[in-house]
């Protein structure tokens, strides 16, 4: 392929979840043949805390599955995903029906084949296409109502919960020194689209080669992020909305 897949990420856990390692989980799986490969992130739903559950963990294990799954279909064309390559939307599926735990959480997941991206997304994860110091393409969030996303949970143990096979799924084409930046709500609802372009794209010129960009666009991200959320005053999009 002309086109490679450079994938960074960072996550800070808010001061009480540290410990645990915070809520929001991430997988990547890099397809070294064709160029390409699948991410993708999930944010456990803190309500879960009340019943002594680990969101956490839910995500972790949706996560995992995903990769799994992700790893699967990129590698071989039997088993339910067929011979079309990754289809976001059977990963999230394939994700939600292996993860087995009380919990629930948001979900999105990316994948990208030469050119070609595809999305699915639950909730309120979601992802950015930053080109040429703009957003191109973007994610919409679901929700039920305002601070109550769709989410992903067993659905033995969560008659009520939302269905992969709803997702929001997106597919056009990238170019080559695209940022496809995917995040839990902790980044879109902390930092407005015009901060993100900007600190993506100032941290990924700072370095050396695409990978290191990579990682430094994601590390700075997350600190902006960090930033804002503790800064009382600071009128967030989470704020306005």
């Amino acid at each position: 392929s002309k086109l490679s897949l450079c994938v960074g990420a960072e996550n800070i856990p808010h001061p009480d979840k540290l410990t645990k390692g915070g809520e929001d989980a991430w997988f990547a799986v890099v397809d070294a043949a064709r160029g390409g490969g699948t991410f993708g992130v999930a944010d456990g739903v803190g309500g879960f805390n009340d019943q002594g559950v680990d969101p956490g963990l839910y995500a972790r294990v949706l996560s995992y599955e995903a990769l799994d799954a992700a790893s699967r279909a990129s590698s071989a064309s039997r088993g339910p995903f067929g011979g079309g390559g990754v289809d976001p939307k059977r990963v999230a599926m394939a994700a939600q029906a292996g993860t087995k735990l009380p919990g629930a959480a948001t979900m999105c997941v990316v994948t990208l084949d030469g050119a070609s991206l595809k999305a699915a997304n639950v909730g309120d994860s979601g992802f950015r296409v930053v080109r040429s110091g703009a957003v191109r393409y973007a994610s919409t969030p679901s929700q039920h109502y305002f601070n109550c996303p769709y989410q992903l949970a067993y659905e033995e143990l969560a008659k009520d919960c939302d269905s992969a096979n709803d997702a929001d799924v997106f597919s056009f084409n990238v170019k080559e020194g695209d940022l496809v930046i995917a995040g839990s709500d902790g980044l879109f609802d902390n930092v407005f689209d015009e901060e993100i372009v900007d600190v993506a794209t100032r941290a990924f010129a700072s370095a050396g080669d695409a990978a290191s960009g990579a990682q430094a666009a994601a590390t700075a991200l997350a600190k902006v992020a960090r930033k804002h959320a503790e800064d009382k005053k600071y009128d967030s999009p989470y704020a306005r909305e």
